[in-house]
């Protein structure tokens, strides 16, 4: 794979002392705009936000919640890059990592799942420093200079990017060579790529990747989390392994393993609605069936 030279990270350079009140301010101020300016992430942002939020619903509560989720999105791009040019002590100090993820070193390998919640643009160099041989599957983004931006600040972690064409036979090796093939569990996908799984209570479109890997390969899956605590501060997350079922059809088992992602990513996301990019259409297919419920909500 070609090497990016960093040339354009350092741009960002002053982000490194930028101490953290003032990118809680930045990511304030640039959220907001965000957040007044592009209606249509607004909209679905508010919709998202109604939904999970629909037993204790207000639509004060809703909007702040997807305003904050702007705001969170600037700030931790802003921490991403102020972490890229700090010291591996530095990312110590200010990432808590609970005591059974220590075991992850000692694995062979396996499927993490993470979502876009907290700050997940930091999970590649949790790996680095835990010693771990990681990869992810990479979807480039619609925005080449943003593109390159992740893509950089992924590399500090030294982690091997997937292309999404090709990427299961590529995983499938690089799980045999004890690997961790990182996968996003929580946006999406077309109805060639997932199924129609339950998630928060509405079914959607989502990746049947992670299990397809799992039954294939017999490596577990581990979902991760990266959740913020107080500005420039997170809580490494691994929850309960998820072992692929030996006595079921491929397609039973794959429905019951998404089954499975999803309702533990929709547990963290019902718990902490504003550290996820709620800006993101994760109900496509379901567009309607949102409004419905905001309309009636909003009586």
């Amino acid at each position: 794979m070609r090497y990016i030279k960093p040339n354009l990270l350092f741009l960002f350079l002053p982000l490194a002392f930028m101490p953290d009140f003032a990118i809680e301010l930045a990511g304030s101020f640039f959220g907001t705009i965000g957040y007044l300016m592009i209606k249509g992430r607004r909209k679905t942002a508010i919709l998202n936000a109604s939904f999970i939020i629909r037993d204790k619903f207000s639509k004060k509560t809703a909007k702040k919640i997807a305003r904050k989720s702007f705001k969170n999105f600037v700030a931790n791009t802003m921490y991403a890059i102020k972490f890229y040019f700090r010291s591996e002590d530095y990312l110590k100090k200010h990432i808590k990592i609970e005591n059974n993820t220590y075991k992850l070193s000692d694995l062979d390998g396996g499927i993490a799942v993470f979502s876009h919640l907290g700050n997940w643009e930091l999970i590649p160099q949790i790996a680095c420093y835990m010693h771990l041989k990681g990869s992810a599957i990479y979807r480039p983004i619609d925005s080449p200079l943003a593109d390159k931006l992740i893509k950089i600040i992924r590399k500090k972690g030294k982690i091997a990017l997937i292309p999404k064409k090709g990427a299961v036979l590529k995983s499938m090796a690089l799980l045999r060579e004890g690997y961790f093939v990182g996968i996003d569990g929580d946006q999406n996908v077309s109805r060639n790529e997932g199924i129609e799984s339950d998630f928060l209570g509405l079914k959607t479109y989502t990746s049947k990747l992670p299990a397809l890997l799992a039954i294939r390969s017999r490596k577990k899956i581990y979902p991760i989390f990266l959740i913020s605590e107080r500005p420039g501060h997170y809580r490494f997350i691994v929850e309960q392994e998820i072992v692929a079922p030996e006595n079921l059809s491929n397609d039973l088992a794959i429905r019951e393993i998404t089954e499975k992602i999803n309702r533990i990513i929709g547990e963290y996301v019902a718990k902490y609605p504003d550290q996820w990019l709620l800006m993101h259409r994760r109900w496509k297919n379901r567009e309607n069936e949102l409004k419905s419920v905001f309309r009636k909500l909003s009586r």
